[in-house]
């Protein structure tokens, strides 16, 4: 079980959670009728097996590109473990590419 998933950010001494609700993230079509929708937390992931989602983090008005840096540590609670590990998210592939891939 994915208890909580946190965001921390050096430069401001801050964390963020993920929502522990659905929250829309994306949607496409003239229509709207294509729609992505964020997992809340917790969220059960079967014993030997892997799963893709997305996590919605509250922000507020905060711009991110000069607070997360490259290295960002995110902070996993599993049942009750926590396990932090620094990644590299301006690597990776964009959120918005795959959203838009997924929306079409």
């Amino acid at each position: 079980m994915l208890v909580n998933l946190e965001l921390l950010s050096d430069k401001l001494d801050h964390t963020w959670a993920a929502t522990p609700y659905r929250k829309l993230i994306a949607k496409g079509g003239s229509t709207g009728d294509n729609r992505i929708y964020s997992e809340p937390v917790p969220l059960n992931i079967p014993p030997k097996s892997a799963m893709s989602f997305y996590l919605a983090f509250e922000v507020g008005n905060i711009n991110f590109d000069g607070i997360l840096c490259h290295q960002t540590k995110m902070i996993f609670t599993l049942n009750r473990t926590q396990i932090s590990r620094i990644v590299d998210i301006k690597n990776t592939n964009s959120p918005i590419e795959k959203l838009v891939k997924e929306l079409n």
